[in-house]
Parts: structure tokens; C-alpha cells; sequence
């Protein structure tokens, strides 16, 4: 069922489309998020196309088609129960199904900011978590059995709860639907993964530059503390429980803040009468929802840019502040962007850009009009990096021709084809033509609000184009945002004019560590235990140990599925080491650090390494033994209550104002051998936290040097180590740290 997300895509080029599953449509205003979030596909394409084959293809200006269809109204039945929920109910037998979606006023924009992230959460577990008569696991397994499906999702703007089923299931669907809606249980464990999948999406939320161009642009729209800006942080997503979970659904699932669509093979009297008493003691909330929160007014102006050193591209955004559906300008509008930029290859940005030139991977706009709220009109370009200036120029110079001169006649009757056919392929089912007709009504436009549309395209000369674009796009006002590596523009990003600088750094969850206030007894404790420490290792020997030769076997666990590796290892002290790995007699990686530089490479080539992979290597090594017990005079310790470590009894240390998080080391109370060290590392789903175990210690170069590891990530297995050989103040081969062509 197509029920998730249309209204921020419209609203601010997000890629949070709440509605689009509602409606079943695919707004023009949308484009800007799929045009970039389509991107990879697009290239892949291009990539496959050869020159020679393209010669076959016929001039599409040149192609003859004929006339498109009608959008055909079918007879929907609308109904509204005692309590409040309205009902839509189409009747449909050319196929043995019936679909459900319940469109829910329950939003993002209602949370708390302390607890961003609450909205999406309750709109996965409600589904996930089943009910108490039927579990989520138990729901899945059922659902499979019948060939159906529900889903659920809470977005900025409204909720959903969707399913389809085969019409013999139909009265068991809406009941299984009923009793997600009216009593979902949100167990624990299925918070936690939920929370899980939130965390990985937050840790990654930096890995491509298109993602941190929509979010940092819909934070300078509207306000990175407004709910129409805000996202998710590591902080907030630990702060929810299960009692913030079911008191917004307490709050916002009620029957008077509910549209119910039903289409398919059944019969409507039979259908309404389930529907009634299934939801029909469900009691109407009495209150009305908290107010829409405000939107700003005032279009922030200026430069500002995100610096991402590990891309070649970058994504440019010109925007300002738009409008909304129910804007008289709504339908000049998709007009005006249809032969801008969202018009595909006919559009004037695509051809001026990329076709005539080929500055750009792609190009387009969005008419930035709103159904919940005022949308943001924008341009965007991914470029080459060293394309960047000269592409943003380009494109500045359209949006002063569109405000400056008329359309032509050909581009406007071309724009008008093209939105009133697009339409007939958006509402092509009867079932898509029924959830628009409910998303008209969930947002309070006019039933006949499509064909008002409709008409009013047809109408438009380019005259009221021109009008309509000097009275929304305003160039002069427009801020411009830039995602990439500063320093490899075409031009000094400051032509543009005053940069502002934006931080994408990713702020970290908050510590799990109980650490009580440092006081001299205990800070002179930490000292006492890194003082024995030290001479347990091998007191002034270990300040000598220059290089560091290590060979060894082990496994590591990642997803279930566990992989041997061979080891050679090359430590230079301070900062430069050699590594070369043998997965499982598979393949090779040799990864080498060399000071804040370094490569990797593998069976796909040689790359340096991501400036995460630096600050990586950098926390290593301070955590090195040989590094921080050499310096341990020079840092911050303090002795915390001894613990059990794997049965023996050890010393435990906290290391203070040190870079490296919630790091605490065990040493042995009566050996004073380190044999254990707790952090705060990274991982593919976010923040996590690491134990390592040191163990086998041996006498090598007039130091103890442990020869056997084990580590956990946040109490799962994750690495096993055993060295077979370790060499101390070997000479070092230079060729070793050179990178390869």
C-alpha cells in the first residue's frame, strides 16, 4: 500500500516523505529528494549506455503519442462513525484483494525535543511489537501465511497503518488492524531494536553528501531546534522509554483523529458494519491536538557550506522559503518548475547543465509548495568538485532568466502536457484516486481540490507564469548551501560571498559511566596503580621500545558469521604502523597509519584512509600500553573500587580528560599486569562500547607483552587473538610505507 510520506518532501526537500503511502502519489514537488536519492541509479545507467547504442533511440521531441486517458472519480462511499473516524469505502472486484490504510494524527511535530525520535519509534514498534493476543513475531509468521501484509510509520506530519489482503482475509485484516491501532503493547526488546536501527541510521547520517545536504538545508530552513528541522541525536534516542512510548500513543490514536480508506473485493454494507464494531466503542479523545508548531517566516540568506574531504562531488542547494498547496499559485507554480528544473531533460537547468555541457551527475528544482505547511522552493546540482563554481553560476543565471523574461509558448504548453499526464499516470487505479481524495481531506483541502487543479493548469498563459514567479522567487534572498571538499572547487567558494561554515560533526551519546567526583585520595590512588603499573611491564625498558614486530591467528565475529585472519603487524612508535591481514586465505588487506596519513589497500584497489580511520588510529594509540604507561606522568588518572575481572581480583583505574571516552583499565591487584580496558568506540550501528582482555603475558626485550586478546562489543564477541611471535626494536623496511601505484 503506498501510505508513507509526501508532506516534508514537499515542505523542505526532506527525505521523511511522510504522506506518500497515503495519497499513493508521487508529487512534483517531491522530485528534489528522489532526483538526488536516485542519483546512483541514474549513473549506473549512464554507465551501461554506450554511444552506439544510444543512436537508436528516437528524438523523444519528435515522438508522436496519443492523448492520455481521463482521470476517472469512482463512486466512493465516505462515512462517519458517532465517534468521530471517517470512513472512505470503494468498491473494487477486478482483483480478490482488499486494502486498508488508517491515516492517524499522530506526528513528529507533536514530540518533545528532548525525545526527537519518539514519533518514528512508536511508529515502528506498534506495528513490531504486536498486541497481547498476538505477539509481533507470531503477527509476522501469521501475516506470511495468509500472503499479507501490515505496516505502520509515524513521519513529520501524520501517521499510518496500512495492509492488504486477500478479500477472503479481509475481516480478519481489519480486525488484526483494530487491534494494532487500539492495543499495541510495545514491548522492551523491540524498543531496543528499534532504538538499534535509529542508532545506525544516525552513525552513518555522514556518510554521503547527499543526505547531509538535505538535513543541514532543512535545519537552515527551518531552524535545527524547530520540529520541522530537528533530527534525532544519540542523546534523545537514549532518553525515550517505554512509558514516553505509550503515552503519545495514549495522546494521539483516537478514533476523532482518524481517516480509514477501505478498497478492494467485498461488499460496502457488510464492510461498514465490521468497521463499526470493531472501532465503534473506541471512544473520540475529547481534546483537540496540540497547535501546529510555528514555521519562520524569514529565509535565511548566505553561503554556508559543509566540508567532506572524502568525495570528489559536491551537492550545491539555492533555496528560500515557499508556500503552500492552498497558495491561489499552487498550480503556476508546478508549471514554473516543470520547465526550471524539474521537467527532466526538457527543463532548462538539465539542459543548460548537464546535457549542453555536462557539468553535473544531475540537476533539477522543486516548486517548494507544502500541504501541512509552507515548502521550500530550491534548485539543486551535484557536480564534480572541480565543476562546483562554474555550475552554480550557470544555475543562478536560470533562476535570474526565470523571473526576468517570459516562458515561451512551447515550454508552457510542453509543462502543462506534462503535469496533467504525469497525474494520469499517478492516479491511474481506483484505489490511488481513493487515498488522494483521503489526503485532500487529512490536510483540510477541498474534495475537489484535484480538479480545481486541473483546470487551473490548463488556463495559465505565460503571463501569470511570470507574475507568479516575481512574486515567490526572489534571488537576491536566496541562501546557498555547498556539501564537499572546499579546497578542490573550481573557485574560491567566498565568490559566492560570505561563507559560513557548518560543524556535521556527530555529537556523541551520552556517558554510561558512573564515575564518582575526583577527590585527592583517590586521584593520588590512580597514580599509585599506574606507577606500579609501570614497573610491572618493565619499568624504564618500556620508554625504549622503538618498533614492535607482532605475528599471530585469530577470528572475528561480525553478524552472526565468525572469519579466521592472519596477522603481521609492524608498530613504529609514536605514530606510524604496518598492517597485513590474510582473511581466511581469501584475500589481503594491507592497511598502513603514518602519522595523519595512511592507505588501505584491497582486492578493489588502493585508498587512503577516511579521516575517521585517522581519529581511529589516533585513540589507538593512546590506548597502546607502550604510549600511555611510557607517559602515564603526564595524564590525569583515578582510582575507582577494585572489581572481578575473569576471576581475579583487579585495581581499576579511570583515565581522566583524556580523548579517549570512558576509558577505564583493570590492572591486577597483586601482578599490576594490565588485563582488561573498557572505552567508547564507534561501530556500523553507532556508538558502542568496548571491553578488551589481555592475557598471556611473556618477557620480551625486557618488557611483559601480553600474547593473547579477546574483545567484546557492547557484551558480544567480537575478536580473538594469539600472538605466536612478537619482536621488539626490529629495523624497519622502509618499503613497507610506501604506497603503491
Amino acid at each position: 500500500m503506498d501510505a508513507r510520506r509526501i508532506d516534508s518532501v514537499s515542505a523542505w526537500g526532506s527525505n521523511r516523505m511522510d504522506a506518500r503511502r497515503m495519497s499513493g502519489m508521487t508529487t512534483r514537488s517531491g522530485r528534489f529528494t528522489w532526483a538526488l536519492m536516485a542519483l546512483g541509479a541514474t549513473m549506473a545507467l549512464m554507465a551501461g549506455t554506450s554511444p552506439v547504442a544510444a543512436k537508436t533511440f528516437k528524438n523523444p521531441r519528435k515522438m508522436k503519442f496519443p492523448p492520455l486517458g481521463e482521470i476517472r472519480t469512482p463512486e466512493i462511499d465516505r462515512q462517519l462513525l458517532d465517534n468521530g473516524m471517517v470512513v472512505y469505502l470503494l468498491e473494487d472486484h477486478d482483483f480478490p484483494m482488499v486494502d486498508f490504510q488508517m491515516m492517524v494524527r499522530a506526528a513528529s511535530i507533536y514530540e518533545p525535543e528532548p525525545l526527537r525520535g519518539l514519533a518514528r519509534i512508536t511508529g515502528e514498534v506498534l506495528r513490531t511489537g504486536g498486541t497481547a493476543q498476538i505477539p509481533g513475531d507470531e503477527l509476522d509468521e501469521k501475516l506470511e501465511s495468509m500472503g499479507a501484509y501490515i505496516e505502520s510509520h509515524i513521519g513529520e506530519t501524520n501517521g499510518s497503518v496500512s495492509g492488504s489482503f486477500l478479500s477472503e482475509d479481509g475481516v480478519e485484516g481489519l480486525r488484526l488492524l483494530g487491534d494494532l491501532l487500539r492495543q499495541p503493547v510495545f514491548p522492551d526488546e523491540k524498543i531496543e531494536l528499534a532504538k538499534v536501527n535509529l542508532r545506525t541510521e544516525i552513525a552513518s547520517r555522514n556518510d554521503e553528501p547527499i543526505p547531509i545536504a538535505i538535513r543541514e538545508f532543512r535545519k537552515l530552513m527551518a531552524g535545527e531546534h524547530s520540529p520541522y528541522g530537528w533530527y534525532p541525536e544519540y542523546e534523545t534516542v537514549a532518553a525515550i522509554s517505554r512509558s514516553h512510548i505509550v503515552q503519545f500513543h495514549q495522546a494521539f490514536f483516537h478514533p476523532d483523529g482518524m481517516i480509514l480508506t477501505v478498497s478492494g473485493d467485498f461488499d460496502s454494507a457488510k464492510m461498514l458494519s465490521e468497521i463499526r464494531r470493531i472501532f465503534g466503542d473506541w471512544p473520540a479523545s475529547g481534546s483537540p491536538l496540540p497547535p501546529d508548531p510555528p514555521v519562520s517566516e524569514k529565509s535565511p540568506t548566505g553561503v554556508y557550506h559543509a566540508q567532506k574531504e572524502d568525495v570528489t562531488q559536491s551537492t550545491v542547494l539555492f533555496g528560500l522559503k515557499g508556500t503552500l498547496a492552498s497558495d491561489p499559485d499552487y498550480a503556476a507554480l508546478q508549471l514554473l518548475n516543470d520547465i526550471l528544473g524539474g521537467g527532466g531533460f526538457s527543463s532548462r537547468l538539465v539542459n543548460e547543465i548537464r546535457s549542453k555541457r555536462g557539468l553535473a551527475y544531475a540537476v533539477g528544482s522543486a516548486p517548494g509548495t507544502g500541504w501541512h505547511h509552507p515548502g521550500v522552493w530550491v534548485c539543486y546540482l551535484l557536480a564534480q568538485a572541480d565543476s562546483t563554481m562554474v555550475g552554480a553560476e550557470l544555475m543562478r543565471k536560470e533562476v535570474d532568466r526565470i523571473v526576468q523574461e517570459p516562458v515561451t509558448e512551447t515550454e508552457l504548453q510542453r509543462a502543462k502536457d506534462s503535469v496533467l499526464n504525469e497525474l494520469v499516470f499517478d492516479l491511474s487505479s481506483k484505489r490511488q484516486v481513493l487515498n488522494r481524495k483521503a489526503f485532500y481531506e487529512f490536510y483540510g483541502y477541498p474534495a475537489d481540490f484535484l480538479e480545481q487543479y486541473q483546470e487551473k493548469v490548463r488556463t495559465l498563459t505565460t503571463a501569470d507564469l511570470l507574475a507568479v514567479a516575481q512574486r515567490h522567487i526572489h534571488p537576491e534572498e536566496m541562501a546557498v548551501l555547498l556539501v564537499g571538499p572546499k579546497g578542490k572547487f573550481d573557485a574560491p567558494l567566498e565568490t559566492l560571498g560570505s561563507v559560513n561554515e557548518i560543524d556535521i560533526t556527530i555529537p556523541d551519546p551520552p556517558s554510561k559511566l558512573d564515575v564518582p567526583e575526583a577527590t585527592p585520595e583517590s586521584l593520588e590512588g590512580g597514580r599509585r596503580i599506574l606507577k606500579a603499573a609501570l614497573a610491572a611491564h618493565g619499568g624504564a625498558s618500556v620508554a625504549k621500545v622503538r618498533t614492535l614486530r607482532q605475528e599471530g591467528n585469530g577470528s572475528m565475529t561480525m553478524m552472526g558469521q565468525t572469519m579466521s585472519f592472519a596477522l603481521n603487524t609492524l608498530r613504529v612508535l609514536p605514530d606510524r604502523a604496518w598492517a597485513k591481514i590474510d582473511i581466511g586465505g581469501m584475500f589481503t588487506i594491507v592497511r598502513v597509519g603514518d602519522g595523519d596519513g595512511g592507505w588501505t589497500k584491497t582486492p578493489q584497489g588502493v585508498m587512503d584512509r577516511m579521516p575517521e580511520e585517522i581519529e581511529e588510529a589516533r585513540l589507538e594509540r593512546i590506548r597502546t600500553p607502550f604510549h600511555f604507561l611510557a607517559h602515564w606522568e603526564e595524564m590525569t588518572w583515578q582510582g575507582l573500587e577494585p572489581q572481578e575481572i575473569e576471576g581475579t581480583l583487579c585495581e581499576a583505574v579511570y583515565a581522566r580528560d583524556s580523548d579517549v571516552k570512558e576509558w577505564i583499565l583493570y590492572f591486577d591487584a597483586k601482578t599490576h599486569l594490565l588485563r582488561a580496558m573498557d572505552y567508547a568506540s564507534r561501530g556500523q550501528q553507532g556508538p558502542m562500547g568496548v571491553r578488551e582482555f589481555l592475557n598471556d603475558y611473556r618477557k620480551v626485550g625486557g618488557v611483559r607483552i601480553p600474547h593473547a586478546f579477546k574483545s567484546l562489543h557492547d557484551g558480544d564477541p567480537f575478536m580473538e587473538l594469539n600472538l605466536k611471535s612478537i619482536e621488539v626494536n626490529v629495523p624497519v623496511d622502509e618499503a613497507l610505507f610506501k604506497r603503491p601505484e
